[in-house]
């Protein structure tokens, strides 16, 4: 490997293998004046005068600035008069530039306001430039620092479609299918043919000969390559308008253009004993179901599906406004710890069946013994989680090798759930049943240990999809369980589902249950709804710090880095305790933005104008809570137009409020849910108490509960704080009372 000396005159010097020191590489866009191998071993001021050479001359005056004797720039250290070292060099590159301290990413036609319109993102060679090294620095057309692509990575993500793990270090490029890799190459060009194929060997890790002139067959021959060392199918999912019957094509793509449309595919196995496909002199030989003829057309079932348990909205995109569940399940470490996750978006009208069987079959294929298994979901998610759990739990999982036993195994635990235990005849179902599901499940089903944690944010029922009662309660088998309600929806139709205690393994332990209630509406706390630009942190936020934590706690592991992106590292939320912040009048902490979330996060309000819907969205909402009110709550409800409006969601005296409803209050003069505080004209101080639980290292975990001891009081009169006695330490007592004896007055409510 020859590396240039970044100290004047820039002279080349040759280092073995396993002798090379630490050095800067360049990424750049090659330009009419590059200086080769043989110019800069004979440099004269004709060579000095080309444009190429004073980019090598402020390349190597910066990275010498910072602190790098040697550096590596395509253009002139290799000899292309060799055909050989040119071979092996291309074939050598991605690991150079992985290997590399820092790569310097020049942007000659871009700044820091025109970085998305540079050229650089467009060209095939600069595809692994970004990927390969662990450190990109991009520098703006004058040479002066844009930033570096973990700082950049949401940006970089928009522009190239790369995923964000790969441009953060989480990821590697075999963590993703090869069709999606390909995509990652889809509009970029190269000024040679072969060169969009040379380019791409480094992604799949392959090496193979540069024939220079061999023009498309050198693309055809990288997925020849890919082949041999690799079963994904999502080789031959890739599209092209122009095949036709009259324009037939093979199994392999003509160009990584052909994925674009297909990028979002991965890998699914019908079985693990699937026969291999392989390259022979006959073609590609391969087995697949087979779809009989309808008309001239007979299809083949490749082994692959959609990437994608949330419900509601669930949107899965690459910012800050993705949902809360989508979060989370980027943040997942999937690298260093081992950690499998597959995630679905529902269609909050469908029925859960076929989500919790697509889910079930994914871990028939990857769970082995002593894995943990770990379920979350929002709204109506949570009935397939609790389905799924409930037939982990009570069946196990099925050996891949029985796949076809799946819809049997179902059918089985179905029958088995929905019998009714009201009668003798219903109970004696339910034991005959119990015992065919034992048979089968020692038979065929491997044991899992159990569900170790379910996380939850606002599980609802649609009350629209029928005329059932609906349910208020749901048992879910696991150890572990943490659940976020919103305290301010007030739709019927997301009516809240609250978690009750069942016992569910041997011995009849009880689970580990916390439900907490947070301030904002059933959206809100999802993360349906887009960040505006006056909100630096949404109410999303907090419980979804708190379901992070809960799930750390429980042995899941995050990637720090991604926690970072969406404000869920917890050093982002270190600080001194609650009790020093009581004054209102302080000046906000830049080091909380969990607190500053819950002060000023934008709070929607479904059923009211101007709170974040169109109004044709709202009129429409507020005629459906209408109509649904009067068919479940009473028969002469048609009689309170106020209905529309919605209703506050009754409260337990046994609730835990999170500190975060109680530092909105606070800061708010105008929150007062309903369902928690009373508004009355004439108001005593017998007033119900809230206190807090501290947690010891955890303030943001703090809870409120309904408490008699006298404590520490704090009288909260219009922003102003006090106290009238002493108190513990660990324990605070909030009541808000009437201010300068005006009726218009609130106070929290009693048992």
């Amino acid at each position: 490997m020859r590396l240039i000396r970044t100290q004047p005159p820039l002279d080349l010097e040759e280092f073995s293998e396993n002798e090379v020191p630490p050095y800067a590489i360049l990424s750049h866009r090659w330009g009419s004046e590059e200086v080769t191998f043989e110019e800069m071993t004979n440099k004269d001021e004709r060579i000095k005068r080309k444009a190429g050479y004073r980019k090598i001359e402020q390349f190597c005056a910066r990275v010498a600035r910072d602190g790098f004797k040697y550096a590596w720039v395509d253009t002139c250290a290799i000899n292309k008069d060799s055909s050989a070292e040119l071979s092996e060099a291309i074939n050598s590159m991605f690991g150079w530039y992985q290997r590399a301290k820092v790569c310097y990413a020049y942007l000659s036609d871009a700044d820091e306001g025109t970085i998305s319109q540079s050229q650089w993102f467009t060209r095939g060679w600069t595809l692994q430039e970004l990927i390969a090294p662990p450190t990109v620095l991009f520098l703006a057309k004058d040479w002066s620092e844009i930033g570096n692509k973990t700082c950049l990575s949401a940006l970089i993500q928009e522009i190239t479609g790369i995923d964000e793990g790969i441009l953060l270090g989480s990821s590697r490029p075999q963590d993703f299918s090869i069709a999606k890799r390909m995509s990652w190459a889809a509009g970029r060009r190269t000024t040679r043919t072969e060169d969009v194929a040379y380019c791409l060997m480094g992604i799949f890790n392959v090496n193979m000969p540069l024939l220079y002139g061999e023009g498309d067959r050198a693309f055809a021959r990288l997925q020849e390559e890919i082949m041999k060392d690799s079963d994904d199918q999502t080789l031959f999912a890739w599209e092209n308008d122009d095949i036709s019957f009259e324009s037939p094509s093979g199994l392999l793509a003509r160009s990584p253009a052909d994925f674009k449309p297909t990028g979002g595919v991965v890998p699914f196995h019908f079985s693990k004993d699937a026969a291999p496909f392989a390259l022979t002199n006959r073609g590609i030989r391969m087995h697949l179901p087979l779809i009989p003829p309808y008309g001239k057309q007979t299809m083949a079932i490749l082994e692959y599906q959609k990437a994608s348990f949330v419900g509601g909205k669930g949107r899965f995109s690459a910012d800050y406004n993705d949902s809360s569940m989508a979060k989370l399940h980027r943040m997942f470490d999937r690298v260093e710890n081992h950690q499998l996750c597959y995630y679905q978006v529902l269609n909050p009208k469908a029925k859960s069946e076929s989500y919790v069987l697509g889910a079930y079959k994914f871990l028939m294929t990857h769970f082995e013994h002593d894995d943990q298994i770990c379920l979350f979901g929002y709204a109506n998610g949570a009935f397939a989680v609790q389905r799924l759990a409930c037939l982990i739990e009570y069946m196990g999982i099925l050996s891949i090798t029985h796949e076809d036993m799946v819809l049997r195994a179902w059918q089985t635990f179905t029958s088995w759930y929905k019998q009714p235990e009201e009668t003798n005849e219903g109970i004696g179902s339910k034991v005959v049943s119990s015992k065919y599901m034992k048979g089968f499940r020692e038979t065929f089903c491997r044991p899992t240990g159990g569900i170790r944690f379910v996380g939850l944010v606002d599980t609802t029922s649609h009350a629209a999809q029928d005329n059932k009662k609906l349910p208020s309660k749901i048992c879910i088998p696991a150890r572990t369980i943490r659940h976020a309600v919103s305290i301010d929806e007030r739709q019927t139709i997301f009516r809240p589902i609250l978690v009750e205690n069942m016992p569910f393994c041997e011995g009849g332990a009880t689970q580990d249950i916390e439900e907490v209630w947070f301030p904002g509406s059933h959206d809100d706390l999802g993360g349906q709804m887009p960040v505006e630009a006056d909100e630096p942190w949404p109410l999303s936020l907090v419980p979804l710090l708190w379901i992070v934590r809960e799930a750390t706690k429980a042995g899941l592991y995050f990637d720090r880095e991604k926690q970072t992106r969406f404000t869920c590292n917890p050093l982002l939320h270190a600080g001194h305790s609650f009790s020093d912040q009581h004054n209102l009048s302080e000046p906000k902490d830049p080091e909380r933005p969990w607190r500053h979330a819950s002060q000023t996060g934008h709070l929607h309000n479904p059923l009211r104008f101007g709170h974040g819907w169109p109004w044709a969205t709202v009129y429409r909402r507020r005629l459906k809570e209408y109509f649904l009110s009067t068919r479940l709550d009473s028969p002469v409800s048609f009689l309170r137009p106020s209905i529309m409006k919605g209703s506050p969601r009754p409260i337990s005296p046994v609730a835990l409020l999170h500190v975060s409803v109680v530092l909105r209050i606070k800061a708010d003069l105008t929150y007062r849910p309903p369902n928690l505080i009373d508004k009355q004209a004439n108001q005593d101080k017998e007033l119900a108490k809230w206190t807090m639980l501290r947690d010891e290292n955890e303030n943001a975990r703090g809870y409120y509960v309904r408490a008699i001891p006298h404590r520490r009081v704090v009288e909260v009169d219009r922003g102003e704080s006090h106290s009238s006695s002493a108190a513990a330490p660990d324990i605070d007592t909030f009541i808000f009372t009437k201010v300068d004896g005006q009726a218009d007055s609130y106070r929290l409510k009693g048992l």
